[in-house]
Order: C-alpha cells, then structure tokens, then sequence
C-alpha cells in the first residue's frame, strides 16, 4: 500500500503541472489575443487617418491646379491687355508721323518752294545749317552759363568758409588775449608772494640769531603757507600757459586756413572773369547768326513767271520772234 500511494502522489503531481501550465497558456493566449485586437484596431484608426490624409491631398491638389489655372489666365490677360496698348500706341504714333509728312508736304507744295527752285532751296538749307550753328552755339552759352553759376555758388561757399574762418580767429584771439592778461596777473602775484617768501625767511633768520624770543612758530606758519601758494600759483600758471599754446596753434591753423580760403577765392574769381568773357564773346557771336539767319529767313515769294522769264530758252523765243517781226515789217 505504501508503494502504491508512493507511486500515486506523482502521477498527482503531473496532472496539477500540466493543469497550471494550460491555465497559464489560456491566460497567454487571451492576453495575445487582446494585444493583436489592439494593433488591429490601432491599424484601422491609421488606415482610416491615411484615407482622410490621402483626401485632403486631393482636395488640395484640385485648389492647387484650380488657383495655378486662374494664375496663368490673370497672366494671360495681362499681356494681351499690354500688347494691345503698345499696338494702340504705335497705330497712334505712325498716323501722327503720317499726318505730320502730310502737313509737311502741303505746305512745301503751297509755298512753291521744291525741286524747281535751286536757289531757294540753297538758300533754305544755307539757313538751316546756321540755324544749327546757332543752336550749338546757344548750347556753349548754357553750359558756359551753368559753369558760371557752379563757381559763383562755390565762390559764395568758399566766401562763407572765410567768414566763419575769420570769426573762430577772432574768437581764438579774444581767448588768448585774456590768457595773457591773466599770466601777467599771475606773474604779477608770484613776484609779490616771492617778495613776501623772502621777508619771511629773512625774519626767522633775524628770530632765530635772538634765541631769548620765541615768535618764530607763526612766522614759519605763514612761511609754509605762502610756499603753497607760490606752488599752487605756479601749477596754475603751467596749466595756462599750456592752454594758450593750444590756442595759439589752433589759431596759426586757422590762419592758414584763412590762407586757403583767400586763395581758393581768387582762383575762382580769376575762373568766374574768365567764363563771362568766354559767354560774352559767344553772346555776341550768337547775335551776328541771328541776325544772318532774320535775313536770309524773310519770307520771299517766287512765281514760275519769274523763272520762265530769265530762262535761257524764253530769251532765245523774244529774240527769234523780234526777228519775225523785223523781217515782216521790211
């Protein structure tokens, strides 16, 4: 019996393992089970997002090509819109040009003036070739006029630099003048402070041959005292006199830019003589072309009568009539 029951209680045991071990795999396989349900889902929530995502990249797609259509048509209209006005404007222009050669050609046919009349036409082109001189030379007396009036403003320029020059030299002089007078102040209170260093040091030395008085302590108080002042006076004095050397440089330079100034003024005055001459001269050349083309521009009327009768072949016709007549007479 013993052996039996030894032998059972194994066979009891195994049956519990395997038991536990298919109580462990169910409970895997479920945990499994609603794991894979999971990423199912969370699969269907991303193939669902990719659905609307792939949607929306439609939508955009057609408002894209819609919007670059519109574009392109905005575009379109714009050039034409400019090409038509460049058209509009060139049309415009060429029967403005027309209109002009029209008027140009009444008029030469209506005054008699054309291919018949060489003289005129000499005359007309000797005319036009003055006129141009004129207009050249009208251009010289501009430039020479504007030339003139760029150095009459730097004149004044230069004019105004002088004056400012010459106030900054008076105001330096002004300074210097009141330095001075306060090194000769000071000059004036070191000498009298020396003269009173001196009486001191001769009265402590008189004090002190009298060894039975004792009134040197203050004598040499004051001693000290007026020491410092000299001392301090004469700081003072150094400080000053180093001013004034700035001030006098400083007005040494202006000096000299003065110097400039009156130099640059000259140059341009010599300049400003110069180009009025200059526009004087082509003033008065101006005026005798003007008055050359008045004259040769009056209006002169030419008839084809005029022409025919100083023509070489009217006078042979008056003279072979005259004969006619001559020998029917006799």
């Amino acid at each position: 019996m013993i052996q039996r029951t030894r032998h059972f209680q194994p066979v009891k045991l195994c049956f519990f393992h395997n038991y536990v071990n298919l109580q462990h795999n169910s409970v895997e396989e479920s945990s499994f089970g609603s794991r894979y349900k999971q990423i199912l889902e969370k699969l269907k929530d991303q193939d669902l997002s990719l659905v609307e995502a792939y949607k929306e990249n439609e939508d955009l797609q057609i408002k894209l090509e819609a919007t670059r259509e519109a574009g392109s048509g905005a575009i379109r209209d714009a050039t034409r819109k400019l090409y038509e006005n460049y058209s509009k404007k060139s049309e415009d222009l060429r029967s403005n040009h027309k209109a002009e050669q029209q008027v140009l050609r009444h008029t030469c046919n209506t005054s008699g003036f054309g291919p018949e009349t060489p003289g005129v036409t000499a005359q007309l082109h000797q005319g036009e070739c003055q006129d141009l001189c004129l207009q050249s030379k009208l251009r010289g007396t501009r430039t020479y006029s504007a030339a003139v009036a760029e150095h009459e403003e730097t004149f004044k320029k230069s004019v105004e630099k002088l004056h400012n020059v010459a106030e900054k030299i008076e105001e330096k002089h002004g300074r210097i003048v009141e330095l001075e007078n306060l090194m000769k102040r000071m000059e004036e209170e070191k000498l009298g402070l020396l003269e009173k260093q001196w009486l001191l040091e001769n009265e402590i030395s008189r004090r002190m041959l009298n060894p039975g008085k004792n009134g040197c302590v203050n004598v040499q108080i004051e001693l000290c005292t007026t020491q410092e002042q000299i001392t301090h006076l004469q700081h003072l004095m150094m400080a000053q006199h180093q001013s004034l050397g700035t001030l006098i440089q400083e007005r040494e330079e202006l000096k000299n830019r003065l110097q400039e100034q009156d130099d640059t003024i000259e140059n341009l005055r010599e300049k400003i003589n110069l180009l009025e001459s200059q526009n004087k001269e082509l003033k008065g050349k101006v005026e005798k072309v003007g008055n050359k083309t008045q004259k040769i521009s009056k209006g002169t009327s030419v008839k084809e009568s005029m022409l025919d009768t100083m023509s070489p072949y009217f006078m042979l016709r008056n003279t072979q009539n005259k004969f006619l007549k001559g020998t029917e007479k006799t």
